[in-house]
């Protein structure tokens, strides 16, 4: 129980989805897995950046709507967010995150091999395979959201995720 409360504190707040009461609405998934991604971003150590902007990209299917565009403008480690939807793979080279929807597993590996080791930090969403290669896999669970992180992987692109972060994933595969 307080493991879930945490969770909802530590990837609520910066985003401002304080709860008024218990009967308060549902946020829609694509809202809470927005503030997720956030989340993530700001939970990263990145390497430096020569850039003032992160560039958050979005693969895939977009069924955000709206809540993927009000991360533009937030800041990540000095940086300002731009969010950016890519339909080619070598476009996922100029991005620091990378969510990725919604797509065929040979696109997702494809990217992932694309990416190499490159700093950059791969969301995978739900339906995909732990196999694909993502450093982050978030789903819907119980009618929340979970996460599972592949440690290995962040290690190989040189980044590195807060404890806090690893303590809230409901799975962390390490090297």
């Amino acid at each position: 129980m307080i493991r879930r409360i945490l969770l909802w504190l530590v990837f609520s707040l910066p985003l401002g989805l304080v709860a008024q009461a218990q009967t308060a609405p549902a946020v829609p998934e694509y809202t809470m897995k927005a503030a997720y991604i956030y989340n993530f971003a700001l939970l990263t150590t990145w390497p430096a950046s020569p850039s003032n902007t992160f560039n958050l990209c979005l693969y895939g299917q977009d069924s955000f709507g709206p809540a993927l565009d009000a991360l533009n403008g937030k800041e990540v480690s000095g940086q300002k967010i731009q969010v950016r939807r890519i339909e080619h793979i070598e476009d996922a080279l100029q991005c620091r995150l990378i969510f990725i929807s919604e797509t065929s597993n040979a696109r997702v590996a494809l990217l992932v091999n694309t990416i190499g080791r490159a700093p950059i930090l791969t969301v995978a969403d739900d339906g995909l395979p732990w196999t694909s290669g993502a450093m982050i896999s978030l789903a819907p669970e119980n009618r929340r959201l979970v996460f599972e992180v592949n440690a290995a992987a962040t290690k190989l692109a040189n980044l590195q995720l807060s404890s806090k972060l690893l303590r809230l994933a409901s799975r962390v595969v390490s090297p």
